[in-house]
């Protein structure tokens, strides 16, 4: 507003609102360089308007299916000043009379300016409630070991967006007759308390049998855990003979 008076006032000769560019990255993206232009607009005056009013920006992010589900969007803000001024405004050039002028006719004209850096990035996620209910069979067979082998056959299972900070997964307890619970142990795929990963088609993990117990007498209570680690409704289903 100093240097280049009537500027931000708005209806003032040669006045002309900076502008924003926002950037917005999907999944896990830590620097603005990698990040598309989401839009570019003129800035619009603060409440009140006058020269202490600032400036404000409401942005839209118009996906048609809105933020897909335990994906990381990240946002980076810019703001630009308006090009700078080759004249002051009302002034207009006077050609010289022995007809020479500039080389590069763009020279008359205001010069852009660069953006502001980066603003610190905004992270928004997308996180519905766990309400999800497993639809499960499973198939229980002794291994000799005090163990036993459980298949489970997993209907509809629910898939996470592929850049989601996790997968969903099933949480797993065999219940003996006394509702003694025992976690499962070794998922496959992965260590000891580990729960297996829900993917199309079938889960195969062992379960430790309470002591007395038998395969036959277990049950077992499954729920849905979702990327972000919260677990959903519990089901408890009895286990088929192999």
């Amino acid at each position: 507003a100093r240097e280049q008076p009537g500027l931000f006032t708005p209806g003032a000769p040669g006045a002309a609102p900076p502008t924003y560019r926002l950037r917005r990255a999907i999944g896990r993206v830590a620097d603005p360089l990698y990040a598309p232009l989401l839009e570019e607009e003129p800035l619009a005056p603060g409440p009140g308007g006058g020269a202490d009013a600032g400036f404000v920006a409401r942005a839209h992010d118009g996906s048609p299916t809105g933020l897909a589900p335990f994906v990381p969007y990240v946002y980076w803000a810019e703001v630009r000043l308006p090009p700078e001024r080759s004249l002051p405004v009302g002034v207009s050039p006077v050609p010289p009379s022995n007809g020479v002028t500039g080389v590069d006719p763009d020279a008359r004209a205001s010069h852009p300016r660069l953006p502001s850096p980066p603003s610190a990035p905004c992270t928004l996620l997308h996180a519905p409630p766990c309400t999800l209910v497993p639809e499960v069979a499973a198939r229980a067979a002794p291994d000799g070991a005090g163990h036993v082998k459980l298949t489970l056959e997993i209907s509809s299972p629910p898939i996470a967006h592929r850049q989601a900070v996790d997968r969903f997964r099933l949480a797993i307890w065999a219940v003996g007759p006394q509702a003694s619970e025992a976690l499962v142990t070794r998922p496959a795929g992965g260590g000891p308390g580990v729960w297996p990963v829900v993917d199309p088609g079938t889960i195969r993990v062992r379960a430790a049998l309470p002591a007395g117990v038998s395969a036959a007498s277990l049950k077992l209570r499954v729920a849905y855990v979702d990327p972000l680690g919260r677990i959903g409704a519990l089901r408890e289903l009895t286990i088929d003979p192999a």
